[in-house]
């Protein structure tokens, strides 16, 4: 999944849909232009003409993801919650009573051990 890739690049103070969307959107577009590169074809044999995944497989993967952080530890889960819900690192460190710092470091944990978890390639997130 893009978006656990890249954690890092979310702007805490920005909206957690729109941001999604972006890297959905950029995804698409990206595998676009890689299939104009490579092959031309009839419009009827391009990626506008093949169905796009159900909404269905979205929510599989989410239940997945969310299963997986419920396996995390404790310290490593609630962080990693507070950041998808949105909240700044700032404020999950004011919570936790600790350094932003280890805020971000649980995240990044949390981030390795779930594409551990979910079997992703584990050289895709980001440090």
């Amino acid at each position: 999944m893009d978006a656990l890739a890249h954690l890092d690049g979310y702007q805490e103070n920005g909206k957690l849909k729109a941001w999604l969307f972006r890297i959905m959107r950029n995804a698409f577009l990206t595998r676009c232009k890689k299939a104009k590169r490579e092959v031309c074809m009839p419009l009827e044999d391009s990626i506008f003409s093949q169905p796009a995944p159900a909404a269905q497989e979205w929510a599989i993967d989410l239940r997945h993801l969310y299963e997986a952080a419920d396996e995390l530890p404790s310290h490593l889960r609630h962080v990693f919650i507070k950041v998808m819900e949105g909240q700044t690192y700032e404020a999950i460190a004011a919570e936790c009573g600790c350094a932003v710092g280890t805020i971000k470091s649980r995240v990044n944990r949390a981030r390795h051990q779930l594409a551990e978890k979910m079997d992703w390639d584990t050289h895709r997130v980001h440090h």
